[in-house]
């Protein structure tokens, strides 16, 4: 049995477009530079769609970032998002939109940027219509055809995996999210340089996070970084193989410095984790 691997439905793929322009900095961000060079040359993300992204993230009020997070369920397809993208979201009603309940998150929430995030969106709808059915939808089909088998494999290492709704994502790049009833895994790109086997890694890595570690931001990373290094190991395949890569490119300073402060975790190993990298998966297997 493996999972259930689809391609991300495009309404979806256009809020991960709009996010990968606001600078966030914490560990959630979607912001990706490189993905924002590559839609300009696709007609996408221009001078004003940049800054739009620079203003969205320096107003928006920090509890509402979640709400940025979320706007993927709002709707379902392009065609329903396009018939509300020129109405603000004070104006729209239940039957507008897939999800009454975020509707109404949102426009409680009364947050200007949350509204210039509608505009931001709006606007660059048509045009991502467009890049999205000439040099979206195909790769991101072929991505599928080409994980299917080794999401199978992975499913034998992780039978818990199998079954699992996963969306494949040409936005999102080198990063998954874990939702209640999917996850969203970034896909090989040609404006990234993860190679397809990393799609596997990373919904493994989400999957841990979200079925099998408890606490807060630094346990529940912690856990799942270990979780996935015993579920590979003595592993030479090459899903293995991209988990090290992976690995070996993380920046763990943030949450080794998280963990050490509460002296929850041996200097020993911060020192070989951040010295010795390409180590890094043997090293999460051993005493911490």
């Amino acid at each position: 049995m493996s999972v259930v691997l689809r391609p991300l439905d495009a309404f979806a793929e256009l809020c991960f477009h709009g996010l990968a322009h606001l600078p966030f900095a914490d560990p959630g961000s979607s912001y990706a530079p490189d993905y924002v060079a590559w839609a300009a040359t696709h007609g996408l993300s221009n001078a004003q769609t940049r800054a739009d992204g620079e203003q969205i993230a320096a107003l928006v009020a920090p509890g509402h970032r979640g709400l940025l997070h979320a706007w993927l369920g709002l709707h379902h397809t392009l065609d329903d998002a396009r018939r509300t993208r020129t109405r603000s979201l004070a104006e729209l009603e239940a039957s507008d939109v897939d999800d009454e309940a975020l509707l109404r998150a949102l426009q409680r929430a009364d947050d200007p940027a949350l509204e210039w995030m509608h505009v931001l969106l709006g606007l660059e709808l048509p045009a991502w219509s467009r890049a999205h059915a000439a040099a979206i939808a195909e790769p991101l089909a072929r991505a599928c055809e080409t994980l299917a088998p080794l999401f199978t494999a992975a499913c034998v290492r992780v039978p818990s995996l199998a079954g699992l709704r996963i969306e494949l994502s040409w936005t999102l790049g080198p990063r998954a999210r874990a939702h209640p009833d999917r996850l969203i895994v970034g896909a090989p790109a040609p404006w990234h340089d993860g190679a397809a086997a990393q799609s596997v890694v990373l919904a493994l890595h989400e999957h841990a996070v979200r079925d099998l570690s408890l606490g807060d931001w630094a346990e529940v990373e912690w856990s799942a970084l270990r979780h996935v290094s015993a579920w590979l190991a003595q592993d030479s395949s090459v899903l293995a193989q991209a988990h090290a890569v992976w690995l070996e490119r993380l920046d763990l300073r943030g949450l080794l410095e998280a963990l050490q402060a509460r002296g929850a975790i041996d200097p020993t190993i911060v020192h070989a984790l951040l010295e010795v990298p390409q180590r890094r998966a043997q090293t999460l297997l051993g005493p911490i």
